[in-house]
C-alpha cells in the first residue's frame, strides 16, 4: 500500500505540475492544495455539482472554510485552473475536480475507487458494466462508435440479427476494407437443421462478409467479442444471457471494456469451443 500511495503521489505531481492543454501553469498549486480551506472549498464545489456560485458567494464559501483571504486565494485558484468561468458565476474546473480525486487518495481514499473516478471525468467507461438490455445492439453500436476493428467474434446458439444490425456489420467491414484493413469474423452457433421452425437464415450477412462460421450443437454460450485493428480500436466483450436475436425475453449481461487479460481468457474460451465434441 506504501508503494501504491508514493506512486500516486508522484503521478499527482505530475499531474498538478502539467495541466492538460489550455490550462494556466501555476507554481503553487501544489501550495493551494495542501491548504486545507482550499480543498474543503474544492470539495464543497463538487459535491454540489453542477452549481457555479458568484464571486461574493465564493468568498464567503471560502470564508466559511476557514480561508484568511478569500479573494487572493480564488484568484490563485483561477490562474491554476482548479476554478473556471461560468457565465457570470464561478465553479469548479475538470482539471480541479481530477486534482481533488487525487488528493482525497493521498489522504487514504480506496485507490480502485480514485481510478473509477478519474475514468468518469475522463469520459472514459467503466471496466466492467452490466447491461439490462440490448446486448447485441451495444455490440453492433460499437461498430459505428469506434470503426476501427480487427476481428470480431460472435457465439450464439441462434443468430438472426435486425436489418440495421447486418447492414451495419457489412458497413463497418467494407470501411476496414476500404482502408486496407481486413477484418476477421469468426462465429460458432448451433447447426441450422436445428433452427426453430418459422425461423430465418440470420447466417447470410454474416457469410456476406466471409464470415469463418462454425456450428456445435451443444452450444448455449452467448458471446460477442470485438478486438482492435492494427491501428488501434476498441476492445470489449459482452457476455450475457441473449442470443443474436430480436429478443423480446427479459437479459442480463456484463459489458467488459479494454481488460485485456478478461478479454484473452474470454477468446481462448471461444477456440475451445471448436475442439470440443459436439456430442458427448
Amino acid at each position: 500500500m506504501k508503494a501504491a500511495l508514493r506512486s500516486m503521489a508522484a503521478r499527482l505531481r505530475s499531474f498538478l505540475r502539467a495541466p492538460a492543454k489550455g490550462a494556466f501553469r501555476h507554481p503553487g498549486v501544489l501550495s493551494l492544495l495542501a491548504d486545507p480551506s482550499v480543498v474543503a472549498a474544492l470539495d464543497e464545489l463538487a459535491r454540489n455539482d453542477p452549481t457555479a456560485y458568484t464571486r461574493p458567494a465564493l468568498e464567503t464559501l471560502f470564508h466559511r472554510t476557514g480561508a484568511a483571504s478569500p479573494e487572493t486565494l480564488i484568484q490563485e485558484c483561477r490562474e491554476a485552473n482548479l476554478l473556471q468561468s461560468v457565465g457570470p458565476r464561478v465553479g469548479i474546473s475538470p482539471y480541479g475536480r481530477r486534482a481533488l480525486i487525487l488528493v482525497d487518495a493521498l489522504q487514504g481514499a480506496d485507490l480502485n475507487a480514485t481510478i473509477r473516478k478519474l475514468r468518469r471525468t475522463s469520459g472514459a467507461r467503466e471496466t466492467y458494466e452490466l447491461v439490462h438490455e440490448g446486448m447485441t445492439k451495444q455490440f453492433f453500436a460499437s461498430l459505428i462508435d469506434h470503426p476501427s476493428v480487427g476481428t470480431l467474434y460472435i457465439c450464439s446458439p441462434w443468430i438472426n440479427p435486425s436489418d440495421r444490425e447486418a447492414a451495419i456489420l457489412r458497413h463497418a467491414v467494407l470501411e476496414n476494407q476500404r482502408q486496407g484493413h481486413r477484418v476477421e469474423v469468426m462465429v460458432v452457433t448451433r447447426p441450422p437443421d436445428e433452427r426453430p421452425d418459422g425461423t430465418t437464415d440470420g447466417l447470410k450477412c454474416l457469410e456476406d462478409v466471409g464470415a469463418q462460421i462454425y456450428f456445435h450443437s451443444r452450444l448455449h454460450s452467448k458471446l460477442y467479442i470485438r478486438e482492435p485493428g492494427i491501428n488501434g480500436g476498441t476492445l470489449m466483450a459482452i457476455v450475457g444471457s441473449q442470443n443474436l436475436t430480436r429478443s423480446n425475453y427479459l437479459e442480463l449481461g456484463i459489458r467488459i471494456n479494454n481488460d485485456s487479460q478478461m478479454i484473452n481468457e474470454l477468446i481462448r474460451y471461444f477456440m475451445k469451443i471448436l475442439s470440443i465434441p459436439t456430442e458427448q
